[in-house]
């Protein structure tokens, strides 16, 4: 028979028979109670049951690392990055245990030796995305985990937000160093990283967005891009200014499947990092292109709402203190 246990708001199920034990986790115990019926017929039918995880001793915290990245991943749009970032966690010592020992404290232990080797920053992400997979394993495979320890450990505090600004001077000796003359198509894989360097100015556009539009997205009699996907899941148009539709008009329309700008994100980074170290401005990155086109927009867009519908940000909190970053000095002039 099956055992239906209410802990922390949650109904967790326990079967054990004809050999087999199987957990899982549900919101509500009529949820709990179908679900226990069906895996008892199931066993008693001695029918297949690969897609649960059959709980015992040699289960690790890998083995449940490595099936989130081979059956939930691939769902994902940003696959690729999430799958390397498994892979990392696969090959670390710590994650080699029991699933059952991965402990509040064997965790914590764990965030504060990665916090000696990363940012703070990467071990968020890391600790959120442990988060997730074992939030998977907990509801949906029947790992048996009477809760996600990641939850009940401290966060890594967030790094103060960036603050670089680009001025027009550097914007022009970055431009310079690609070999771009603003004035003509650009040709090489150095002048479309220019090009992209000036729409991100202009748009406040993601580096991906900005290497995935394509000819069909671009609409500038309307004066708008159409982004069907950006980086929170949700669509978007982007407003274009005159100087952003001057930049656009100086390419050669193509077919509407066709990208614009061409050239990969990844190309893009690393292009442009060797431009801003060969120029000694290392501080600067790409995605400063986009606090700058913010904080120019803001200028202009009193409203905030109007502002993020620009940008694509949900949290106008995290548009306030993360990409406005207004000069003192032009404020001043306003309070006379």
């Amino acid at each position: 028979m099956a055992t239906i246990i209410k802990r922390n708001g949650s109904f967790r199920v326990q079967i054990n028979r004809k050999g087999k034990r199987l957990s899982a986790t549900f919101d509500t115990k009529a949820q709990a109670e179908v679900w226990a019926y069906q895996m008892e017929a199931m066993i008693l039918n001695d029918e297949n049951l690969e897609q649960e995880i059959i709980v015992n001793e040699a289960l690790s915290v890998i083995d449940v690392f490595e099936k989130y990245k081979n059956t939930v991943s691939p769902k994902k749009r940003g696959f690729v990055k999430e799958k390397i970032r498994i892979e990392k966690l696969c090959r670390d010592p710590a994650f080699a245990i029991p699933i059952e020992r991965l402990t509040n404290k064997a965790l914590a232990v764990w965030r504060d030796k990665r916090l000696t080797q990363v940012q703070p920053l990467t071990v968020k992400r890391e600790l959120i995305l442990i988060s997730a997979i074992l939030n998977t394993a907990i509801k949906e495979w029947g790992v048996d985990l009477s809760h996600n320890p990641v939850q009940m450990i401290q966060q890594p505090k967030n790094p103060r937000p960036r603050n670089q600004r680009i001025s027009e001077e550097n914007k022009l000796k970055i431009i310079e160093q690609l070999n771009w003359d603003m004035k003509t198509p650009p040709v090489t894989t150095s002048q479309w990283v220019a090009f992209a360097f000036c729409l991100a100015l202009a748009t406040a556009m993601r580096r991906g967005e900005i290497c995935s539009f394509t000819w069909g997205d671009l609409y500038l009699e309307e004066s708008y891009i159409h982004l069907d996907m950006t980086k929170n899941g949700d669509e978007r148009n982007v407003p274009l200014s005159t100087k952003a539709k001057s930049l656009l008009k100086l390419l050669i329309p193509q077919s509407k499947n066709v990208r614009v700008v061409a050239v990969t994100p990844d190309v893009l980074s690393s292009t442009f990092r060797k431009a801003k170290i060969a120029v000694g401005l290392e501080n600067i990155r790409f995605h400063d292109a986009r606090r700058e086109a913010t904080t120019q927009f803001a200028e202009k867009l009193s409203n905030p709402l109007e502002l993020s519908a620009v940008t694509g940000h949900k949290d106008i909190n995290l548009l306030r203190s993360t990409y406005y970053n207004p000069d003192a000095s032009k404020i001043a002039k306003k309070l006379d």
